[in-house]
């Protein structure tokens, strides 16, 4: 009650609460009517002109003189930041509205892939900008997103920040170097990249310990995405991934982009050979089946099928082991001693028409025809005479940088001698 009389008559208060008492009393009387006619708020356009035309750095000084806390200013200048360069990057990434619609658009390695590489500049100095304007001891926090967390793992702050700027500046010398081959890698620009990439390996050598540089390789590393993207529903454990990181790590150590062009087949099947022996002895027989059915391109199209057909969500995997089930009959009969050619013939085509039916069978009339096909690649050449095996049908892909290849993706298959007329 006393607090209510005061704050209703100020006056009455001690000397050195009266003037809090006289804030506190305005703020909670009601406010008066705004009428119609009543005036803007003078010098509003004024001030805003002032703050749109400086520039951001005089921007986050006006602020902080101001008085408002770290994570406002952050918010206002990034915005602000944000606003400078999107346009820009907008204007280089629409498309150039006089061309007709009945025009191919600028080509990958033409003009469109200048403007790319003019948005990735764009880009990088957006963030470099940013970091620069709050690297004041003032916005210091340590604060790390999820997403840093995911790339940096365990890192601190300080170290995070300090390889943010070494990925920006190799960045933009590799976007440098790429952008003058026009699409057109000569060895001398594949040196350049090379030497970027040894230089960019000590500066992080320099900033971080050996368990944190392996560490952050493996978070960063083409190779992961790629494990990432292909994986499936293949559920790998901290380990698994450890060892597919090392298979596909020798992988790439044996096949580089130059040299890949020059393999013959039988080579490349010697690779790929020498890749599944190595994956089946990281995983083991059993993880190692999962992941070469999850990562198949056949079973990830048959998933996408029953997904779409509303289908038991069990039906890919019983597809696919029917499909490597008719792959291993296939292969009896072939090497049977017991049938002459015609009979094995004959005995293929009839694995092939009721592997047919037994497709059709489990996936039904909608995704069943669907997945048929898919089978055109292997299934007709059972009919003609043939065993096929699917050891190495999964498609094998490298990488390099940020770019991927692939190769090996075909079923093999054993002819029976054709018959003589």
């Amino acid at each position: 009650m006393l607090l209510a009389a005061l704050a209703r008559n100020p006056a009455l208060a001690p000397t050195t609460l009266r003037a809090w008492f006289t804030t506190e009393s305005a703020m909670t009387r009601p406010a008066k009517p705004v009428t119609l006619d009543a005036p803007a708020p003078p010098e509003r356009s004024k001030v805003w002109a002032v703050v749109h035309h400086e520039d951001s750095a005089a921007f986050v000084a006006r602020l902080r003189a101001a008085g408002f806390p770290p994570g406002v200013i952050r918010g206002l200048v990034t915005a602000r930041v944000n606003r400078r360069y999107d346009s820009q990057i907008r204007d280089l990434r629409d498309p150039d509205a006089a061309t007709p619609f009945w025009k191919l658009k600028d080509g990958f390695y033409g003009e469109a892939h200048q403007r790319m590489e003019q948005t990735r500049e764009l880009m990088q100095e957006r963030a470099r900008v940013a970091r620069d304007l709050f690297a004041d001891g003032f916005f210091a926090n340590d604060e790390v997103s999820a997403d840093q967390r995911r790339q940096f793992g365990r890192l601190s702050r300080s170290k995070i920040d300090i390889l943010q700027r070494i990925e920006d500046d190799y960045s933009q010398m590799n976007s440098a170097v790429r952008a003058a081959t026009g699409g057109i890698n000569l060895p001398e620009d594949r040196a350049k990249l090379e030497l970027l990439a040894r230089e960019k390996l000590a500066d992080l050598a320099a900033a971080l310990t050996p368990e944190e540089l392996a560490d952050y390789r493996r978070r960063t590393s083409p190779i992961t995405a790629l494990l990432r993207d292909r994986s499936g529903g293949f559920e790998a454990s901290e380990a698994e991934f450890h060892a597919l990181f090392r298979v596909q790590e020798n992988l790439n150590a044996r096949i580089s982009p130059g040299n890949f062009s020059l393999m013959d087949q039988g080579t490349r099947r010697v690779i790929h050979d020498q890749y599944l022996v190595e994956l089946h002895t990281a995983l083991g027989p059993a993880r190692f089946a999962d992941y070469v059915r999850e990562s198949s391109d056949e079973f990830q199209q048959i998933v996408r099928l029953v997904e779409r057909s509303n289908l038991p969500r069990e039906l890919p995997v019983q597809v696919y082991d029917l499909r490597e089930s008719i792959a291993i009959r296939s292969n009896q009969i072939f090497d049977d001693r017991t049938l002459d050619v015609q009979a094995k013939r004959d005995a293929l085509q009839r694995l092939a028409q009721a592997g047919r039916q037994q497709i059709l069978q489990v996936l039904g009339g909608i995704a069943g025809p669907s997945y048929l096909k898919i089978t055109e690649r292997w299934l007709p050449y059972l009919e003609r005479g043939a065993a096929v095996s699917f050891a190495r049908a999964q498609t094998l892909t490298f990488v390099t940088d940020s770019n991927r290849h692939s190769f090996g993706a075909s079923p093999d298959f054993r002819f029976l001698p054709t018959p003589r007329p």
